[in-house]
């Protein structure tokens, strides 16, 4: 899918904002302000679900893509309270937001639309023949707290609706079969973290995440429960910031998949690093990024299997 390459690429540029922009806004000022960027980065996938390979064997095939974009957010603070319009910096490219301080406790809310128009498959699961493409939707939302009553930790809540305009998946099937694949999709996800120091004296910091997610699609056989953990180290410098974060989530089908005759039951492992420099070449107000993300979809069933890798760099002038 489109989708899928946005994904891996603009999750770590959201994560490369956060960090660079996070000691500013602790400090932050009433009245306007915000960023601007660009960032250039490279992904390879192999999947069975690139919209770029229309026609598939039913083994996963590779594809790359280099591509750019322009991370902006304007934000408008008073009395310790902040809304924000970001683009480019998440997965649905637009972020609307909330947020507040309530002594060093946070919390706030964010509604994420999609921008552009993705393509999936209207059916993935033809072999040897050309695949047509349909319309997706997606939508979000985020209520999450930070440092909750002035403890290390941290949750959140995300709804997400997910939705195939044309869903033609089994269409050689029965039409009971086909209603048990249908994709259309909402979910809830609950995730809790904390962050402590590892070591105070090298200031190195460790955060670690448990999470748990409840896909509800329209079709039993792409509904699932999902469990994941993440572990992550992180230091701050002078001027820089370095993290290395693993993830783990594991999902479990609800029933029997009609194509290939058994329940899908999919484990996924993710690693990425994030590095910041502020102030590069002597220019105030600016932040260099690097990061490098990597993810691995194993699944019982083969036709599913995915990885991604993108690499990726910008640079971001805070106003």
């Amino acid at each position: 899918m489109k989708k899928s390459i946005w994904k891996y690429s603009l999750t770590g540029l959201v994560a490369i904002v956060s960090c660079s922009s996070s000691a500013k806004q602790d400090n932050r000022e009433d009245g306007f302000g915000g960023h601007i960027g660009v960032f250039v980065a490279y992904q390879s996938s192999t999947s069975n679900f690139n919209t770029e390979n229309t026609v598939t064997t039913g083994d996963p095939e590779a594809s790359q893509q280099v591509f750019a974009g322009p991370p902006v957010e304007l934000h408008y603070n008073w009395d310790q309270q902040q809304v924000y319009l970001s683009l480019f910096n998440s997965n649905e490219l637009i972020q609307l937001g909330y947020q507040t301080k309530i002594g060093d406790s946070s919390a706030g809310l964010n509604y994420r639309p999609s921008l552009f128009g993705n393509e999936a498959f209207a059916d993935p699961y033809p072999l040897k023949q050309v695949r047509d493409t349909t319309d997706t939707k997606a939508h979000s939302f985020d209520l999450w707290g930070k440092n909750i009553l002035g403890t290390p930790l941290s949750l959140t809540a995300t709804y997400h609706q997910f939705n195939v305009e044309n869903d033609k998946a089994g269409s050689t099937l029965g039409i009971q079969e086909q209603q048990v694949l249908k994709r259309s999709a909402d979910s809830l996800t609950l995730a809790s973290g904390i962050e402590f120091p590892v070591s105070l004296a090298n200031k190195i910091f460790a955060s670690v995440e448990l999470s748990f997610e409840q896909y509800r699609a329209d079709g039993d056989a792409e509904t699932f429960d999902g469990k994941g953990a993440s572990v992550g180290l992180f230091k701050p410098l002078d001027n820089q910031f370095v993290m290395l974060k693993f993830g783990y989530q594991t999902n479990e089908f609800k029933t029997l998949h009609p194509i290939f005759g058994k329940t899908r039951d999919d484990d996924i492992v993710d690693a990425s690093f994030i590095y910041t420099l502020d102030s590069p070449f002597g220019w105030h107000d600016t932040s260099l990024a690097v990061n490098a993300s990597y993810s691995d979809n194993m699944s019982n069933i083969d036709f599913f299997e995915q990885q991604n890798l993108t690499v990726g760099t910008g640079i971001i002038y805070h106003f």
